[in-house]
């Protein structure tokens, strides 16, 4: 299986397919330290839900315990205070009625490394930064066609396609089979839109 981005939604794919021994390759073009910007601080309580059945929530937490955590709202950044909210520290969470789990402030400088670092643990995983997508994955983005690419390792797929790989339209209508990728992407993608 092959999954394009290793952010959260893709490390955590990578995770739930490695936990079940299915071999995955996650590329992702930027370095492995590019999440060097605080975006998506706050880990819900159902992705914390999540990693307590891959079995690390407590690892997450302990990973972010002592991290401060508030919210300011300001006029501008030299500007005047408008409101200060303060909550408890990770190590300090507040059980809710409805889940064993709570949300966490964990920013994804410090969450997308430790998704890689428990998708790697799995072995059937593997991590490859400053790797671009396929050829004919950038002919088909260079066309505006949307293409997905699955891996799909069953003996009915290869006796249904007869060839490694095959092209499927979304109508289902087999675009193109063959064993190796072609030479020329675009012209592959060029002929599925009819051109």
């Amino acid at each position: 299986m092959l999954i394009v981005g290793a952010g959260p939604v893709g490390l955590s794919l990578a995770i739930e397919l490695g936990s079940r021994g299915i071999a995955c390759l996650v590329i992702e073009q930027s370095t492995e330290d590019a999440a060097n910007f605080p975006t998506a601080n706050n880990i819900s309580i159902r992705t914390m839900e999540q990693l307590r059945r891959w079995g690390i929530a407590a690892q997450a937490r302990e990973l972010a315990r002592d991290l401060p955590y508030g919210r300011l709202w300001m006029t501008s950044l030299d500007g005047c205070e408008l409101a200060r909210f303060s909550y408890p520290p990770n190590g300090n969470p507040i059980p809710q009625p409805f889940s064993p789990e709570t949300f966490l402030w964990c920013p994804k400088p410090l969450f997308d490394p430790f998704l890689a670092r428990h998708a790697r643990s799995l072995g059937s995983v593997e991590l490859r930064y400053r790797c671009r997508s396929a050829p004919l994955e950038e002919a088909a983005a260079v066309r505006g066609l949307p293409l997905r690419v699955a891996d799909i390792h069953l003996p009915e797929a290869l006796h249904l396609y007869q060839r490694r790989l095959t092209l499927v339209r979304p109508d289902g209508f087999v675009a193109w089979r063959g064993d190796e990728l072609p030479a020329e992407p675009m012209a592959l993608v060029d002929a599925v839109r009819g051109v």
